[in-house]
């Protein structure tokens, strides 16, 4: 209750308190947005993270059985076998080439998620100090009001008074 301010005080405080509040409310949801988003830009580093070392696994497996294959066709010396051991590697450096296409492209995914939500979170937080701005130029605004109204009012006070000094 700002009704002891008087009239033109009243007003100031209770806009400033109703623009207090409605920006505390919007800065609350907000933050609870830009939260959600960095959790689930968590979230999605973590499962890169799981699916990265998957994807080394594999591929270190991969080229442990080329390896094997390779040691296995030089051991051998039938020229069948040696042909065989050839086609596996092949297929097994396919697999290879594979696996890594597969995770350049969930690696390209990723970081096309991350950027749009860390831009996501940016624009947020742009809007959230945007309208802080314009909360505050708007009650400026009000309070220049409201002084250029005291200055006046004060001043015919001061002047009647002079006035009638002058005039006694």
């Amino acid at each position: 209750d700002f009704s002891e301010t008087g009239i033109d005080g009243s007003i100031v405080l209770e806009r400033a308190m109703k623009e207090s509040e409605l920006f505390l409310k919007k800065k609350e949801k907000i933050l609870v947005k830009v939260s959600q988003i960095e959790s689930e830009l968590d979230s999605r580093r973590k499962n890169f993270d799981n699916t990265q070392k998957d994807y080394q696994t594999k591929i270190q497996a991969s080229k442990e059985n080329v390896n094997r294959l390779r040691e296995m066709q030089e051991e051998t010396t039938n020229r069948i076998e040696s042909n065989y051991y050839r086609k596996q590697q092949t297929q097994e450096i396919g697999k290879q080439e594979q696996y890594e296409q597969e995770f350049e492209q969930l690696r390209t995914k990723y970081l096309l998620e991350k950027t749009e939500g860390e831009e996501e979170i940016k624009k947020l937080n742009d809007e959230l100090a945007d309208y802080k701005t314009q909360v505050e130029e708007a009650l400026k605004g009000v309070y220049a009001t409201f002084f250029n109204k005291f200055c006046t009012s004060a001043e015919k006070v001061v002047n009647k008074v002079f006035e009638d000094k002058l005039n006694a």
